[in-house]
């Protein structure tokens, strides 16, 4: 059973199945997918136990209570942290140095409230995309999820006969549980993942660094801002301290220029690497540019089509966020604007 979200049809186009129906299909799976609620559905005699995945549906007490053994979630975060819908986003974010899966018991009357069946830690490299880690945790819980249901742990306990169990591990790179008994995980803190907006992509070029800027694009796959009021892209971005390990390049016979430009003001590093300025250092555009309604461009191509003479004798361009003083160069001319905005137009 899958559910198709909050998809919506393009005027008269049919509304887009999920992923996991149609990977379904592929397998000759038999498959329900819930478009109006819970209206429909029903369960069927020999179904004794729910267990869901990233299903974005509250599954009620009127299901739950049919079901011989309730209902498990496999939720990516160590819960009670990164309750809601977007665990994995808030993980890269806030650029935590594990992240992990949990399997609850359904709660019925609140999302990720249930008791903790199982618990699997994964450390982390720093450098994880999204769909990469998306993965890991995948291929991790896949493991953990055979643990459970090996171990009989989804039964509820009978009353006077103690606690339900809880197991504890690691996970590996390669999506492995290994399970280690006698050390349960420190319970981190409650926390809420608030839900990801187009705006939570966004760049505050006077608040964050090039560390917070990199782990958005890490991410969402890029960043935007905007240009003379038009809303940009940017592709393949990294900092400057990382950047310059991995290069070996030098850039101290520059630090005296670009120390003093305000964040968001870029420049061209020997009229081929694309450097911003940061609060606290620089952030590098390995890849490209795209505005909203145009096509990507490679970075150093992007930048010459604004004013080829400033990539000569004139090697800085700006990019000013509001209230700031808009810079001018040598001929008196007044630079673009490359800023973020309060709220998502």
């Amino acid at each position: 059973m899958v559910s198709a979200g909050g998809k919506r049809p393009r005027g008269r186009d049919p509304i887009s199945m999920p992923a996991a129906a149609i990977e379904a299909k592929r397998m000759g799976i038999n498959c329900v997918v819930l478009k109006n609620g819970w209206d429909g559905f029903h369960l069927k005699p020999d179904d004794h136990l729910a267990v869901s995945a990233s299903f974005g549906r509250f599954i009620p007490e009127s299901i739950l209570g049919q079901l011989v053994y309730g209902g498990i979630n496999i939720h990516p975060s160590l819960l009670p942290k990164y309750r809601g819908a977007s665990p994995i986003y808030s993980t890269i974010l806030h650029d935590d140095a594990e992240a992990g899966v949990t399997i609850q018991r359904m709660d019925t009357t609140e999302f990720d409230r249930g008791k903790a069946l199982a618990q699997g830690i994964l450390s982390l490299h720093g450098d994880e995309k999204y769909i990469d880690l998306r993965d890991k945790l995948s291929q991790g819980a896949s493991s953990m999820l055979d643990s459970v249901l090996n171990q009989s742990l989804y039964k509820r306990s009978n009353p006077g006969h103690g606690s339900e169990r809880t197991i504890f591990g690691t996970l590996t790179d390669t999506g492995e549980f290994r399970e280690n008994r006698d050390a349960p995980l420190p319970i981190p803190v409650a926390s809420w993942a608030r839900k990801i907006s187009p705006e939570s992509a966004s760049i505050v070029w006077e608040t964050m660094t090039s560390r917070q800027i990199y782990n958005t694009t890490r991410a969402f796959d890029h960043a935007w801002t905007w240009i003379n009021g038009k809303k940009v892209f940017l592709y393949n971005l990294i900092p400057l301290q990382q950047w310059l390990d991995q290069s070996k390049a030098d850039v101290s016979n520059d630090i005296c220029d670009w120390n003093t430009m305000q964040p968001g003001q870029f420049f061209l590093y020997r009229k081929k690497d694309f450097l911003i300025k940061t609060i606290d250092s620089a952030i590098v555009v390995l890849g490209g540019v795209q505005r909203q309604t145009g096509s990507f461009v490679p970075a150093l191509e992007w930048a010459k089509t604004f004013n080829s003479d400033l990539f000569g004798k004139h090697k800085r361009r700006f990019m000013l966020s509001p209230g700031l003083h808009v810079t001018k160069n040598r001929k008196g001319e007044s630079l673009p604007l490359l800023s973020p905005y309060s709220s998502f137009p």
